[in-house]
């Protein structure tokens, strides 16, 4: 080949070269071949990802783009919808954790769907101290995670794993379900994390070989202001901590209000190095070693179960509490240190509390060790101001020793319970949602009736009243129920 043919052709080489790496790879993202790669370069809808004029975000492609800066700052601009990624992988984790800001502007991210394995699972893996997220709402989301033979933690939530950072007013629903042979931090919102003014609608289900952190709002956690409605199954052959807002903390928790059933279930475990295999499940918190937990209420009912293998440690707990299961005791060195927890000014309205123990998982004749309450299970020693249903049973029957300062709380009515949460509900936008079925009712005149429910009196009819005088009201030995009178729907005539 001549010289100037050579030259020719590398030129045209050359050139070739040029031309595919000049091709922006935007215009390969939108053909949707490529997904979750760390190269992916993507152009926003506006912004310059500064705090003062964020990245603003209108697609999933755009979406998953975050985990290509980490440090930035960004908005939404639009409902996201993430179907079209087959399994979410989380933005940030422990090496490269997420440090800026996220704001949702109270849109909506939906489908978001995670089958695979990471250390920290979420729409964010982890987050730093420096991050902050708020103001989304995540809906029909699914986590199905089945990880033998992994040996690390794993902390799983909605939201993020692990958030060490600010999280605000944000909204979830789902599903997770998990399957581990290791330690587990699981929450409807954060693995790991403090939520503040948010909502969980998530149900869980953590099954686990060793250590389990379950709650409806944080697996391990001090959430305020949050609620969660959703419902909350653990099983673990070792400790577990689970809750209706957190499954452990060690700092406060307050105006928090459960609605989902809380439930945990401890299999043939033999113990730690002091000889206690712990099954701790609270309305609120699991295991708490707050200063306070205050101001909070369950609706949920509680139930913890725990089995041993027989010989070879002193005791087997299945602690169940309306608001927290184990109050106070820390590990120091093996021993446990006595750690004065309050709880104050709280409320259990829930049906059933339940906690209790076997020596062995088949052999059900063996109780062995359980302690239930309807405000605290184990270790209630700084009890103040609070209050029970009188009709809530714990281990199936009303238990006898009440007031403000014990285990099961002060035995109230409905209707004194109902003015004594409605200041927590209004503080949390939370609603009254007991339903009281032991409603009664009867005649009061000749085309008059009555119904007293949830602590409403109601007359309906026509005509005038029986003269009852005022100590023979057919009503008058239900007073103690009654919050109101409505005007009701009758016709009184003068008598």
């Amino acid at each position: 080949m001549k010289k100037n043919n050579w030259r020719r052709f590398f030129g045209f080489v050359l050139a070739l070269v040029l031309m595919l790496t000049c091709v922006p790879v935007t215009g390969l993202a939108e053909t949707g071949e490529i997904k979750n790669d760390s190269q992916l370069t993507v152009e926003f809808a506006g912004g310059d990802g500064t705090i003062d004029n964020p990245y603003q975000i209108e697609t999933a492609e755009q979406m998953n783009a975050i985990r290509n800066d980490l440090s930035a700052h960004y908005i939404l601009a639009n409902d996201i919808d993430l179907s079209e990624f087959e399994s979410w992988e989380p933005i940030g984790n422990e090496n490269s954790a997420f440090s800026g800001t996220f704001d949702g502007a109270d849109y909506t991210i939906s489908n978001m769907f995670i089958s695979n394995y990471f250390r920290y699972i979420g729409l964010f893996g982890y987050a730093d101290s420096a991050s902050s997220i708020k103001n989304v709402s995540l809906v029909n989301v699914k986590i199905f995670v089945s990880a033998a033979d992994v040996d690390s933690h794993l902390a799983c939530g909605v939201l993020a794993g692990g958030d060490a950072g600010t999280i605000s007013q944000i909204t979830t629903e789902g599903e997770i379900d998990l399957q581990f042979d290791h330690n587990v931090d699981c929450g409807g919102i954060v693995g790991n994390g403090s939520p503040s003014y948010s909502i969980s609608r998530v149900d869980i289900s953590v099954n686990s070989n060793d250590t389990v952190n379950s709650g409806g709002i944080s697996g391990t956690g001090h959430p305020t202001y949050c609620i969660n409605y959703g419902n909350i199954h653990t099983i673990t052959e070792n400790y577990l901590q689970t809750g209706g807002i957190s499954g452990h903390t060690a700092e406060n928790i307050f105006y928090c209000v459960n609605y989902g059933n809380v439930c945990g279930y401890v299999s043939n475990c033999s113990g730690d190095s002091t000889g206690h295999n712990h099954c701790n499940v609270g309305g609120i918190v699991g295991w708490s070693l707050a200063d306070e937990v205050s101001y909070c209420v369950n609706f949920g009912d509680i139930y913890a179960e725990g089995h041993g293998i027989s010989g070879g440690y002193t005791t087997i707990d299945g602690t169940a509490g309306g608001i927290v299961g184990v109050n106070g005791y820390k590990n120091s060195g093996g021993t446990h240190v006595r750690h004065s927890s309050e709880i104050a000014n709280c409320y259990n309205l829930s049906d059933n509390i339940t906690g209790i123990a076997y020596i062995t998982e088949n052999d059900k004749t063996a109780q062995y060790s359980s302690q239930a309450g309807r405000i605290c299970g184990l270790n209630c020693w700084a009890l103040s101001d609070n209050g029970s249903l009188k009709k809530t049973l714990v281990n199936g029957i009303e238990p006898g020793q009440t007031g403000e300062t014990t285990s099961n709380g002060e035995n109230m009515s409905i209707a004194e319970i109902r003015v004594a949460v409605q200041p927590i509900l209004e503080a949390v936008n939370a609603e009254w949602t007991f339903v009281d079925d032991s409603s009664v009712s009867g005649t009061c005149g000749e085309k008059l009736t009555w119904v007293l429910e949830d602590g409403i009196l109601t007359i309906s009819g026509t005509g005038k009243m029986f003269d009852y005088g005022s100590e023979n009201l057919p009503w008058i030995e239900y007073t103690n129920e009654m919050m109101e009178a409505s005007n009701g729907t009758y016709e009184a005539t003068a008598p």
